[in-house]
């Protein structure tokens, strides 16, 4: 409540912004165009065109990692015949899908309940699931994100590792598309 203030101004000065970046978009390329040069505006126009190409590149390996691990999971909550299998499979992917959660923050809450709870061969079953979808994400990910961007899948674990030890979340994501 005490931010409330900044953050309406910020999200008014955004969005205001925004609209006459649209709406002026070309005058405003082309006042820069003139100050810096054509050369310059080219390059920044490559650099940009570079850029959302492997943010695209990378948000289509993200999801097929993300189809991945949801047949995984769908497969092993039908084989553990847990109720509501497909459901459950694509919330536990849609939650994988963001880098601070993981499957972990679905699997280990539920083989948690299932030990307290009695059924212990569940609880194993679901723990190694989550053993077997991290194994897969650790194995798959670097591969399919270095083809995808085009880089060698060591250099997409290094970037990976620098970018979230640096940047945190955030680096995680942006380092292997940078």
């Amino acid at each position: 409540a005490k931010n409330i203030s900044a953050v309406l101004l910020g999200v008014f000065t955004t969005g205001f912004t925004t609209f006459f970046l649209l709406k002026e978009g070309n005058s405003i390329f082309n006042l820069i165009r003139n100050f810096f040069g054509e050369k310059v505006c080219n390059s920044f126009l490559k650099a940009k065109n570079t850029f959302f190409n492997a943010a695209a590149a990378f948000i289509k390996a993200q999801l097929i990692i993300e189809g991945i691990i949801f047949i995984i999971l769908l497969c092993g909550f039908l084989m553990l015949k847990i109720n509501y299998s497909f459901t459950l499979a694509l919330v536990t992917a849609l939650v994988d899908a963001v880098p601070v959660f993981g499957t972990g923050a679905i699997l280990i809450p539920m083989a948690i309940f299932n030990f307290l709870a009695g059924k212990t061969s569940l609880a194993w079953g679901i723990l190694i699931l989550y053993g077997t979808a991290l194994l897969a994400r650790q194995l798959c990910e670097p591969k399919i994100v270095g083809k995808k961007l085009g880089i060698h899948p060591l250099a997409t674990i290094f970037s990976i590792y620098v970018g979230m030890k640096l940047f945190g979340v955030l680096g995680l994501v942006l380092a292997p598309i940078t």
